[in-house]
């Protein structure tokens, strides 16, 4: 990730996603999936986001145990693909990606 990839708050992130997948750069559009998801919840005002803070850090700020748990299972997803160098295709990237369109689609928080 460049730096400009860091500050999620003024980044056209799904502009970044289109260009992965055209790209079959799915591992970084998981990566910028992830980042989506963070900058719903910074916008909803559950999180404060920082390039420093960890994904534990921001479950700590979750209150609400549904939401924590959906993102815990987000962010592992993301952990395993981006740190792992888990090997994704196409069709894997299909089913990698659902929960975090589910989450970047629901309604605010």
């Amino acid at each position: 990730m460049t730096a400009a990839e860091e500050d999620i708050r003024g980044l056209d992130i799904e502009t970044l996603i289109r260009e992965a997948e055209e790209g079959n750069d799915l591992r970084r559009a998981i990566r910028l999936h992830y980042l989506l998801v963070l900058r719903k919840l910074v916008d909803d005002g559950v999180l404060k986001w920082s390039p420093e803070r960890t994904d534990q850090d921001y479950l700590a700020q979750i209150k609400d145990p549904a939401l924590r748990s959906r993102f815990a299972h987000i962010a592992l997803v993301f952990q395993w693909v981006w740190y792992g160098h888990a090997e994704v295709d196409a069709e894997r990237y299909g089913s990698i990606k659902r929960p975090f369109l589910e989450f970047e689609r629901a309604p605010a928080l």
